[in-house]
Order: structure tokens, then C-alpha cells, then sequence
């Protein structure tokens, strides 16, 4: 479902409340299991049924200005649950069950000589943590490798992230065609990634790890 209301002529709030549910998933048999949370990093060989379910409930509301005088903005929120049920029938949190995103997205563009154009655009993110699985620290320590408890799988949430990009775009327009120049800086917060656990054989313990890293790149654009 769904209702916008139109605040005046630029601004406008809607919000969007949704169920969603899903069967047939494939799943293996008394596993945890399901095709829902499936990304490339694990393989099986044990056979699959199609006797798994899964949920999504939510709402998203949105906050808009359209372009005025050269300011925008929007502001977005999405509160949702995720949950699944494998193949040994227990109901559990999806991979992907962050709970929450925030966005605030918001740009000022300047009118330059010969009608071009100079703008400056930000977006903020606050997105909930993502879900790992609990260590088996014991189990881990016994044979020297990452051990987790698919048991308890995704129960663990991972600290909130916060993210900030902003880039700048300078667009040269003519008659038949437009070009534009872009600097984009995505995290400039530094925000870490998480990417699991790793055992680390110099201390004999498991740690987890992640990435940081900004991502300053320039682009060029030509549209006819």
C-alpha cells in the first residue's frame, strides 16, 4: 500500500507499507539452510527441498523537495523485519535482516556563464549492522579454524554504520550535447566493512576482520 501526500508544489511525503511472503524456498533437510540467504561464498552437495518460507514487513517513508532554485532534497526511511524458516522448521533472521536505513540525500547546483552548471551533492547513510553467526571459540581453537554455530545462524548483529558521500559536478552545456566532470568521494567517514572472522595462527585466537576504505575516483560524461 501506499499514500503520498503533496505537502506544496515542490515537497511531497509518502509512505509505503508492505508484507511480503515467500514459500517454496529451497532448503536441505533438518539444516538451517535456505536459499534465501545464498551468496557465493558456501557450496553443499546434500539435496534440496522446496519446503522452505520466508517473511519481509516494512515501511518506507520518504520526505521530497523537487529541485527549487537549485536546491534538492530527500529524506528516506525504511523499518523492516526479515525472517525465514529452513528446512529443520525453526523461524530465524534472514542474512540480510539489518532492521533499519536512513538516508538524508540533498544538492545545491549554480547557474555559470554560457549556461552551465556547477553542483555540489551529499548523501548520509545509517543503516543497521549486519548479522553474523556466533564462534564455537572451543571448537575453533581445537582445529585452528573458524568454527561457527550454524544453530544460532545470523543471530549476532554488528554494530549500526554510518556512511557520508559527496561529489561535485561541473557540466558544460551546448546546443546538440552536454559534458560533465565528477569527483566522487563514497565513505568519506571511513566506515569499516565487516567481513567475518579469521583465525589468526600467531596467537591462536579468532578475530574478526573487515575493510576500510574511501573511494575517490573522477568521471567524465558526454550526452547528446
Amino acid at each position: 500500500m501506499g499514500y503520498d501526500l503533496k505537502i506544496n508544489k515542490k515537497t511531497h511525503f509518502r509512505i509505503e507499507p508492505y508484507y511480503q511472503t515467500l514459500y517454496d524456498v529451497p532448503v536441505i533437510a533438518d539444516s538451517c539452510i535456505s536459499m534465501i540467504n545464498y551468496t557465493n561464498e558456501t557450496f553443499f552437495t546434500e539435496q534440496l527441498f522446496n519446503t522452505g518460507t520466508g517473511t519481509n514487513i516494512g515501511i518506507d517513508l520518504t520526505l521530497e523537495q523537487f529541485i527549487n532554485k537549485g536546491f534538492y532534497y530527500m529524506i528516506t526511511a525504511s523499518l523492516y523485519d526479515s525472517k525465514y524458516k529452513g528446512g529443520d522448521g525453526v523461524v530465524r533472521d534472514t542474512k540480510y535482516n539489518q532492521n533499519f536505513v536512513f538516508n538524508i540525500l540533498a544538492g545545491k547546483e549554480w547557474q555559470t556563464r554560457r549556461n552551465n552548471t556547477f553542483s555540489v551533492n551529499g548523501k548520509f547513510t545509517v543503516i543497521g549492522g549486519k548479522r553474523q553467526s556466533p564462534v564455537i571459540y572451543e571448537l575453533s581453537d581445537q582445529y585452528e579454524y573458524v568454527v561457527y554455530d550454524d544453530s544460532r545462524i545470523y543471530e549476532n548483529q554488528l554494530p549500526t554504520s554510518y556512511y557520508v558521500d559527496i561529489s561535485l559536478n561541473y557540466t558544460i552545456n551546448r546546443t546538440k550535447f552536454s559534458q560533465s566532470i565528477i569527483l566522487q568521494v563514497k565513505n568519506l567517514l571511513m566506515q569499516e566493512e565487516p567481513l567475518g572472522h579469521a583465525y589468526n595462527y600467531k596467537t591462536n585466537t579468532v578475530e574478526p576482520y573487515g575493510l576500510t576504505l574511501i573511494f575517490p575516483y573522477i568521471s567524465y560524461k558526454i550526452q547528446f
